[in-house]
Formats: structure tokens, C-alpha cells, sequence
């Protein structure tokens, strides 16, 4: 009833101003509107669900560009924004074709660092599987090897949207998560955040 109730608040406060004696020669006249959010939501979320399926196909398409590295190599992938991708070993990165004209995006298998171009006012998206990590500038990474069964987005100088089945989180600066199979995000741990990104920075790290 909530179109019932506004009407009703607004013909309430037009009576109290007619209640009111007037300030001077002009009297105050308002006017009122209702808004349905039902519909702004549905539009909205049509966009998004449009945006998200074009994608999906581009990543599909015969002419995306694939590009992987095997075991003990590590790969670098310029792309035409002037962003770049790093990848880890046993890694493979598919970028849509004509990357940059309406969409920028990717899909990674395995593990990637993603530094953003700034200036450009579409954010560059990465998937794994059925997340999505989104970012305008600055450095992240991402994990997603099939047999490890989590995901890990890292937010090392950009400030990350990320999108899955449980929700979605705004990353910030320093900020690293681990999705598991339902969808859901958590904090992952300092010991998980170094294992998994300490390639980033060229380090090896040792577990018993």
C-alpha cells in the first residue's frame, strides 16, 4: 500500500498548508508527486542483466583472443587500453573481441594481476565463472584454478566491485576475499592472501 500511503501524506500536508494563514501578498503552493520504484528497479536491472549477457556471448565468440601460459611459465598480455595483465603459471585469459570500443572486459582460469588504464569511464570487468570483478584504475588480482573449489579477488590499489551468486562487496585499497562454490564472499585470511598473490610480487611462499 505504499502508493496509497504517499497519497495520503501528501494530501495531509496539502491540508496543513491550506490550515496556514498566509506571509504575505503570494501564498505558498506545492506540488506533489509519487514515484514507483518497482518500475526505476525493473529498468534498471534489465540494463544490467543486458549488459552482462552481451558479454557473456563476447566471451563466447570464435574471434575472442586466448592467450595462456603452461607449468613453471609466467605471461604478460598488453591490451589496447592501455591496461595490462600479468598471468601466473597454468593460466589462461580470454579477452572479447574489440576490447575497449563498448566493453572491457575478460575471463580468467588460473591467476592473474590486472592493472587498470585510468580515464576511461567503462570499467574493465574480469570473470571467474560466474563472478565478476570490476575496477576503473589502479591494481588487482584474481585466483581461480578448477580444483582448488574458492576464488580469490585481491584489491591490492584498486577499489574493486565485485559481483557473485551470494551478493555483491565494493573492495577497498589492501582488501582480499575468497568466493566459495555457493557464491558466498568472506575476509579471507593473511595466510591465504599471501599464499595466493605472493607471485604478484615476485615471492615464493612455503606451506607444511
Amino acid at each position: 500500500d505504499h502508493a496509497q500511503a504517499l497519497a495520503r501524506l501528501a494530501l495531509a500536508m496539502n491540508d496543513y498548508l491550506a490550515s496556514r494563514a498566509p506571509v504575505g501578498e503570494r501564498p505558498v503552493r506545492f506540488r506533489f508527486g509519487i514515484n514507483s520504484g518497482a518500475v526505476v528497479a525493473g529498468v534498471i536491472f534489465a540494463n544490467k542483466a543486458g549488459k552482462a549477457a552481451a558479454v557473456s556471448q563476447l566471451l563466447s565468440s570464435n574471434d575472442a583472443q586466448t592467450v595462456l601460459t603452461r607449468q613453471g611459465q609466467f605471461g604478460s598480455l598488453p591490451l589496447s587500453d592501455s591496461s595490462t595483465v600479468r598471468l601466473a603459471a597454468e593460466s589462461r585469459i580470454t579477452v572479447i573481441p574489440r576490447f575497449g570500443v563498448e566493453y572491457r572486459a575478460a575471463s580468467v582460469t588460473g591467476s592473474a594481476a590486472i592493472t587498470v588504464a585510468p580515464g576511461n569511464p567503462v570499467p574493465l570487468e574480469i570473470r571467474l565463472g560466474d563472478v565478476s570483478a570490476k575496477a576503473s584504475d589502479g591494481e588487482f588480482a584474481v585466483r581461480d584454478y578448477p580444483d582448488d573449489g574458492v576464488r580469490f579477488v585481491s584489491a591490492r590499489t584498486a577499489t574493486v566491485l565485485l559481483v557473485a551468486k551470494g551478493g555483491e562487496r565494493t573492495l577497498n585499497p589492501g582488501e582480499t576475499v575468497a568466493i566459495d562454490s555457493a557464491g558466498m564472499i568472506r575476509d579471507a585470511t593473511a595466510a591465504e592472501a599471501a599464499q595466493n598473490f605472493a607471485w604478484v610480487d615476485g615471492k615464493m611462499v612455503m606451506r607444511d
